[in-house]
């Protein structure tokens, strides 16, 4: 874990530094500030677990400083010498309050919930992960019924290469070679399937980004897709293509 310590005091940031490294050897200091300024911007420029933050400052105050920083992506741990300010420390989402001189044991607890705190970030940021490559493997595996004038087929969307525009029918060609020519437009489509790893890349063709294999972007730009086949790419699509295969690749 790694820690900011801010404050105008020399003697109190020498005093927490050295209980941190007597006692919390784990704790990596990375930063020290001695006033609002110097605080703010080194927290605008340093990326760090916890913040051990003074109140009262030369130049502002630490709540102040706090109110200047409404998307932190930190914990905070308030200190002063006075008990005045800890119901509005409190409403900054401060994890604790320490007052001066800093207790030893109160050091420990609120190191511990910051520990606490980090782990059930990490483990809610590594859930979302989760979540969304489940959504990228469950999108694909759902299916699609298409019909043609004799026939009724229910395929995979991780089946389906292309689907391309033949006037007002739609031809969808899949991973086995097999085509399906179906009575609905293209643009019926489009909608369908934008949330289950598909995209427009040309006003004839909507595309699988799972069953691509190269995007080439010489002579105007083309897709070579599973099985060879090649689909241009719109000029105004080439930047939505590239967008979308950065994020599904990631």
């Amino acid at each position: 874990m790694t820690c900011i310590l801010i404050d105008d005091e020399e003697i109190h940031r020498r005093g927490l530094r050295k209980l941190l490294e007597l006692f919390c050897p784990d704790i990596q200091i990375i930063g020290e500030a001695v006033s609002f300024e110097e605080g703010k911007l080194l927290l605008a420029h340093t990326e760090t677990d916890l913040v051990f933050l003074d109140i009262m400052l030369g130049d502002g105050t630490g709540l102040e400083l706090l109110k200047s920083l409404p998307n932190r992506h930190f914990q905070v741990v308030l200190v002063s010498a006075h008990d005045q300010f800890a119901i509005e420390a409190f409403r900054y989402a401060a994890l604790d309050y320490l007052l001066k001189p800093i207790d030893t044991d109160d050091l420990l607890n609120a190191v511990k919930r910051a520990k606490e705190q980090l782990k059930c970030n990490q483990t809610q940021i590594q859930l979302a992960v989760l979540r969304e490559n489940l959504e990228k493997l469950t999108s694909q595996n759902r299916k699609m019924v298409l019909r043609d004038s004799d026939t009724i087929y229910v395929v995979m969307l991780s089946e389906i290469v292309f689907c391309k525009a033949e006037g007002s029918y739609t031809l969808f060609r899949l991973i086995d070679d097999r085509e399906i020519l179906v009575s609905k437009n293209l643009g019926e489509y489009d909608k369908l399937l934008e949330n289950a790893h598909f995209i427009r890349s040309h006003h004839s063709y909507i595309i699988n980004l799972n069953q691509i294999n190269k995007f080439d972007k010489t002579d105007g730009g083309q897709l070579v897709m599973h099985g060879g086949y090649l689909i241009p790419v719109a000029v105004r699509k080439k930047e939505a293509i590239l967008n979308a295969l950065n994020k599904f690749l990631q």
